[in-house]
């Protein structure tokens, strides 16, 4: 992934504070800009956002963001700008490296971040009944 973006600087950030709406709104008036690239990356919850791109167009979309009523822009230590369109040649590279490998369903129910106070069985998950569950995620790719 790396690879993609070699001698590129690249940004990504945490907008804290303003909903998705409202940062998807500014980025439309900036996405016709020659070479701006700055995508929302990842929506982790409600007034959560992740941008990723290129590192000047994510310096200047974060100024708007602060002006507009941001919270907080966390900088994102990470090699490379996850989840955005600068990862097309990786997606090629990973696509190719799939091409002969069969993909099948998996055949069970996968349970993520179950939370409760007792014991309880896999029907009252299901029909969650007093208990708070985060995220259920149902079939997954099933590799053979």
């Amino acid at each position: 992934m790396q690879n993609s973006v070699k001698n590129i600087q690249t940004r990504m950030v945490a907008v804290i504070g303003l909903k998705l709406e409202k940062i998807e709104e500014l980025l439309n008036k900036l996405t016709e800009e020659k070479d701006f690239l700055c995508e929302i990356a990842n929506d982790n919850c409600p007034g959560q956002v992740i941008l990723s791109g290129l590192k000047t167009s994510v310096d200047k979309f974060t100024e708007i963001l602060r002006l507009s009523g941001a919270r907080t822009i966390i900088d994102l230590q990470v090699s490379a700008p996850f989840h955005c369109s600068l990862m097309k040649p990786a997606a090629e590279v990973m696509s190719e490296a799939l091409e002969d490998v069969s993909i099948k369903k998996f055949p069970n129910l996968i349970l993520n971040d179950f939370y409760t106070n007792k014991e309880t069985s896999l029907n009252d998950i299901l029909i969650g009944s007093n208990y708070y569950l985060v995220n259920i995620y149902v079939s997954g790719l099933f590799f053979y």
